[in-house]
């Protein structure tokens, strides 16, 4: 009897047909990729988990076994002559050298000059002064258990005040410009001060005081006035005479005045005898209306007018007499005939009362 099979069973059949070749199929694919990589199986194929260590010593790097241009540039002509003048010249000098060397170790060692040694100005304890004594003359070697020791040499003292002089000094437009910054009697007293010590000239400290008086603020001429009398001489009573009449205030020219009489002192008349061998009229003639409106004073020991009352001191008036004015009569003579008949007239009368006062002196 013969089986017919239904369309269901049919269509089953044909789907386990289908499975089953793609399932054959797939297991060829499988074992066709397994098997070329079991051929290359090797220990580098698989993974290692230790830690990595140098296996190797170090080795630096190397151009052993390669292949090495070189190539050479050399120096232009120019450069080459111009390095060939160096060397020579470097030769000439190390030559030049070498025999100065020879020269100076033939040649006998010049001893080297002592250096000044300032003294010391301190001074030892009364208890202590033998040893002191004693110490600053020992000139002696001793031995001791060390061996000689060095002579006794003085401390030398560096002369810190020479370099504070040096580092101290101003210009005159840096002194200038702090007195016009502070126009007091402190801040001129430096300059003062830096004038008598020679850090600052004659001319600089007379033409900072013209520049003071020449300023229209009273301030700044009082402090010019106070420069020429702090410092007498012949420049500053020649600026004393010659101020201006105009410009002044009444206590100003009473100052000035007072200056142009303290020249009456004994200490200033030498700088008098100096200003009447001058050729300055107008100097000469204020000096010898001077002395012969106060020498009659002086003769009678009125001292009023010659120093100011609150810089009075009896040291300084007590040695002043007519006598001392004797030193101007050579200088009184020259002008009685110089041919100035004003002139002449006033230096007879000057030279009569210093004369005059002498010869009764003398009786």
């Amino acid at each position: 009897m013969k089986t017919t099979l239904t369309r269901n069973e049919k269509l089953l059949m044909g789907v386990i047909l289908f499975v089953g070749v793609l399932f054959a199929a797939l297991f060829a694919q499988v074992e066709l990729k397994q098997k070329p990589m079991s051929q290359f199986d090797s220990p580098a194929t698989y993974i290692n988990y230790q830690m990595g260590r140098a296996t190797e010593s170090f080795s630096e790097y190397s151009l052993n076994g390669r292949d090495v241009e070189n190539v050479y540039e050399g120096l232009s002509p120019k450069e080459a002559s111009k390095a060939k003048q160096v060397d020579a010249k470097k030769k000439t000098d190390l030559k030049k050298k070498d025999e100065t060397k020879k020269v100076q170790a033939a040649a006998p060692a010049a001893k080297p000059k002592p250096k000044p040694v300032a003294k010391l100005s301190a001074v030892a304890p009364s208890s202590d002064k033998k040893s002191a004594v004693e110490s600053s003359h020992y000139t002696g070697n001793y031995t001791s258990t060390y061996g000689p020791s060095a002579p006794y040499q003085a401390p030398v003292i560096v002369n810190a005040e020479a370099e504070d002089k040096d580092k101290d000094k101003k210009t005159f437009a840096q002194w200038r410009a702090l007195i016009f910054a502070i126009p007091t009697r402190e801040t001129l007293a430096p300059f003062i001060e830096a004038y008598r010590k020679g850090t600052v000239t004659a001319t600089e400290y007379q033409a900072m005081a013209q520049d003071l008086l020449d300023q229209p603020n009273e301030k700044y001429k009082g402090l010019g006035l106070y420069a020429l009398r702090a410092q007498p001489s012949l420049q500053s009573l020649t600026q004393l005479i010659h101020l201006p009449n105009q410009g002044l205030s009444t206590a100003l020219q009473t100052y000035a005045n007072e200056g142009v009489l303290a020249y009456l002192q004994a200490q200033n008349i030498s700088v008098l005898n100096q200003a009447l061998q001058t050729k300055n009229k107008v100097l000469i003639t204020k000096i010898l209306t001077v002395l012969n409106a106060n020498l009659p004073k002086i003769n009678q020991g009125d001292y009023s007018t010659v120093v100011d009352s609150r810089n009075r001191r009896d040291s300084e008036t007590g040695s002043l007499t007519v006598a001392s004015f004797k030193s101007l009569v050579p200088a009184l003579s020259a002008l009685l005939t110089a041919g100035d008949t004003e002139v002449a007239a006033l230096a007879q009368q000057t030279s009569g009362l210093i004369q005059s006062t002498n010869t009764i002196a003398q009786n």
